[in-house]
């Protein structure tokens, strides 16, 4: 009599890469939102860790996003970044805000291309 194997486990053989990007912005005149509007910072506005205007934000493909404000991490629901032209500061709220001047922004993106390399499901 054989037994038969009934399932086997997947298993993976990862690459792990962690990469983190910023990017730096600081605010030259005090940016105010109103309760249900958006700020749009231009990327050619930003800078790299180097120096450099950045020919776009990295795509966040495995990974996420994170904006600070004055070195305050923000929600992710005050903030939403389009890759290739700009970041939109947002106020879902029913009060306003306003962004002071001098004030530093960073948007970091960390990326992982943890990803298996071979997957055995029979």
């Amino acid at each position: 009599m054989a037994i038969k194997k009934l399932f086997q486990l997947a298993s993976t053989t990862p690459v792990d890469t962690l990469t983190d990007t910023n990017y730096f912005y600081t605010v030259t005149a005090a940016i105010p939102i109103a309760s249900g509007s958006s700020f749009a910072l231009l990327r050619t506005k930003w800078s790299t860790g180097s120096g450099a205007i950045p020919t776009a934000f990295g795509a966040r493909s495995n990974g996420y996003y994170n904006l600070f404000i004055n070195g305050v991490l923000q929600q992710s629901v005050l903030y939403s970044v389009v890759p290739t032209s700009n970041v939109n500061l947002l106020n879902p709220g029913t009060g306003s805000y306003t962004v002071p001047q001098s004030a530093p922004i960073t948007l970091s993106l960390a990326k992982s291309s943890l990803a298996p390399t071979k997957v055995a499901i029979p």
